[in-house]
């Protein structure tokens, strides 16, 4: 027999095995070529962590040339939620902002801004103190289950942060967000969400260091101690009155995207119809075309 001919231990010919394996490949080329890529979008570089090329994608390419999302789920809207969600550092959350600024105003469907989700995805401090400066009021406004960016740190924040930090860097990390939202919204410390819970009482049963836990404490009992000196009532009616407050505050947040939605459609409206009678007046038509 032919050295050529050989079988090898399965038992196939050295002939036929190459002509399978050229066959395959040929076969693999194929599919490859057949089956439609799926699209390079804003959204799928943003859940792969793509940090790299979001960055390319957002200094290189025109606004109106950039594919969010092709199913249409993630907009200008709520994109950057999506970056929060998925620990963008802060020179891609400020390049978002910047691109798509509506995304810093407007809650998603759930009622969270952008700095819900940063603060229950363990968002470091700097991301954290940028989301607060551009928009102050949403660090105290409830979502749907009646929960702030406060509720989701003490919730959360040690079980999201970076696997490979050590104890002391999550517990820095975590007590200056605390500081931080202390500062821009010391009334949610003493909120509680649809379930009965404040802040506090999340972080106790997220382990969360004693340190950090009477530093919420600290922050609570200072708001409550204010409130009381200004209004003087009982417990329960400064409890009323918190949530109160809290609620106008929401519905207020909320008046302001739907006004400022309106208007910018307004706007649009006006500058179509500027633009079209512009054009009309510069290329007049016919006596005959207008009257046919």
């Amino acid at each position: 027999m032919s050295m050529f001919m050989r079988k090898n231990i399965n038992g196939l010919p050295r002939i036929q095995m190459q002509r399978n394996l050229v066959g395959s490949q040929k076969h693999e080329l194929s599919d490859s070529i057949s089956k439609p890529q799926a699209p390079t979008t804003l959204a799928r570089l943003i859940a792969k962590r793509n940090w790299s090329e979001v960055e390319n994608v957002l200094s290189s390419t025109p606004t109106e040339s950039i594919v969010i999302d092709e199913k249409g789920l993630i907009t200008e809207d709520n994109v950057l939620h999506l970056a929060c969600r998925f620990q963008a550092p802060l020179h891609i959350v400020e390049m978002i902002s910047t691109r798509y600024p509506g995304s810093l105003r407007k809650p998603d469907p759930t009622g969270r801004f952008a700095i819900h989700l940063a603060a229950k995805y363990s968002a470091p401090p700097d991301v954290m103190q940028y989301l607060i400066e551009e928009n102050q009021t949403a660090a105290g406004i409830q979502d749907d289950v009646g929960k702030t960016p406060i509720h989701y740190v003490g919730e959360f924040y040690v079980q999201h942060h970076d696997p490979n930090a050590t104890i002391k860097e999550v517990n820095e990390n975590m007590i200056f967000v605390v500081r931080l939202l202390r500062m821009a919204a010391p009334m949610s410390f003493n909120l509680e969400d649809n379930d009965g819970c404040n802040a506090i009482e999340l972080a106790i049963e997220s382990d969360t260091d004693i340190k950090i836990i009477k530093s919420m404490q600290r922050a609570a009992r200072d708001d409550w101690r204010e409130l009381k000196a200004k209004e003087g009532k009982k417990h329960e009616e400064r409890a009323e009155n918190l949530l109160r407050v809290a609620s106008e505050r929401r519905m207020n947040v909320y008046k302001d995207v739907l006004s400022s939605s309106f208007l910018g459609q307004c706007r649009t409206i006006v500058s179509e119809d500027d633009s079209q009678s512009q054009s009309e007046s510069s290329n007049p038509r016919s006596f005959a075309a207008k009257t046919a």
